[in-house]
């Protein structure tokens, strides 16, 4: 924020919260700190600056493919080796519910 940000996010795929890593967090100026749910967060306190994602439906869908014997690669927007559109999480982007029409 110093060097003109308006919001500053980390993101991690998972979260290993150990030792003050929480409280620092707390203190920290992350507006959000966004990790998957693959490690439980059970008893290392809270904070609402923690946005946990769940991979539950990601790793359904992974498991139904490889037993119907289907592609994984389709789950992650992939064909023919060339990553397709991928709309962003949250919905944000130019179209998502964060922007405001100017008229």
């Amino acid at each position: 924020k110093k060097r003109g940000a308006n919001r500053i996010y980390a993101f991690a795929t998972h979260g290993l919260f150990s030792g003050p890593a929480i409280d620092r967090i707390n203190k920290s100026c992350f507006e959000k700190v966004v990790v998957c749910n693959t490690i439980p967060m059970g008893g290392k306190g809270e904070s609402n600056k923690i946005l946990q994602l769940s991979v539950a439906q990601l790793l359904a869908k992974a498991i139904e493919s490889v037993h119907f014997r289907k592609s994984i690669s389709e789950l992650f927007g992939i064909q023919n080796g060339v990553l397709q559109h991928q709309t962003p999480i949250g919905g944000g982007g130019a179209n998502g519910p964060e922007q405001k029409k100017k008229n």
